[in-house]
């Protein structure tokens, strides 16, 4: 009893001079996709989430054919009654904030190795040149789970590997920093060895710069004879975040075999044959 009663109190102290800190999860009514903690009950074509209800259709549109090593081809009908969407902006006092919005419903056509890869470019006018940042990365699945990234390795400032939040094991490795600093490539490997490539755009087509109203003149129009220029250069003229979506363009398993996914033309699978539903004619 004094033995146990050591130990509560020197992991007390530990908790005291080490603290940890924590991620909160997200609320069970907004879970979506496959989490291993979930509760489900499914069928072959469907599932339902027995914590908040969600159905999830996951229907087989063409069966599915061998590949070389872990990869697979499997396309599916999908459709998810918890369309919920992470987005990420900078609030009044600086700091980045995200929050979850309700998206669009519908049938989509996915794939087992396809997901999306979100973040949040910031621009910041500084008057002379834009300053980018990026932030709020995060990992949707095919199932529509999305899973939060933290970021792991910061280097000068900016933020270059990160880890899943929720334990799933995903690894995302960000490369190829263009002129504005910024890392584009991402590569993400998952628990089974297998590595994502996926590209984002260039930071600096977020968009056309805040226009800021110049100070009027003093003393009246100069077209009206008189006036005076504003002394005061109104800069900088603020930021604005513009959210950034990726998907991978090839996918390497642990054992080497590669599988282009089509992004940028057609999908190539492990045995150089082109993908199903790359194309499609309307007669």
């Amino acid at each position: 009893m004094k033995i146990a009663s050591r130990i509560l109190l020197l992991s007390a102290v530990a908790c005291f001079l080490f603290p940890v800190a924590g991620i909160a999860q997200t609320g069970p009514d907004l879970e979506n996709g496959f989490k291993h903690w979930g509760s489900y009950d499914s069928s072959h074509i469907d599932t339902v989430n027995l914590q908040n209800g969600n159905l999830m259709l996951h229907a087989p549109l063409l069966p599915g054919y061998p590949q070389r090593g872990k990869l697979s081809v499997q396309d599916v009908l999908s459709f998810t009654s918890k369309t919920w969407q992470v987005i990420c902006a900078i609030d009044n006092s600086n700091n980045p904030a995200c929050g979850w919005f309700h998206g669009g419903t519908g049938v989509t056509l996915n794939r087992p190795l396809g997901f999306g890869l979100q973040r949040t470019i910031n621009v910041f006018y500084n008057g002379s040149s834009p300053i980018y940042s990026a932030y709020g990365y995060s990992l949707t699945t095919p199932d529509g789970a999305m899973h939060q990234l933290g970021a792991t390795v910061t280097t000068n400032g900016v933020d270059m590997e990160f880890e899943s939040q929720d334990t799933t094991g995903y690894h995302v490795v960000m490369s190829n920093p263009d002129l504005s600093g910024v890392p584009n490539l991402a590569t993400v490997t998952d628990r089974h060895g297998s590595r994502f490539v996926a590209a984002f755009e260039a930071p600096h087509s977020c968009g056309a710069l805040p226009y800021n109203k110049p100070l009027p003149y003093a003393g009246g129009s100069p077209n009206m004879g008189g006036g005076y220029a504003p002394m005061i250069d109104d800069i900088p003229a603020g930021s604005q975040d513009c959210p950034q979506t990726s998907s991978p363009t090839q996918v390497i398993d642990s054992n080497g075999n590669v599988m282009s996914l089509g992004q940028l033309g057609q999908g190539i699978d492990t045995l150089g044959r082109v993908m199903p539903l790359e194309t499609i004619s309307v007669t």
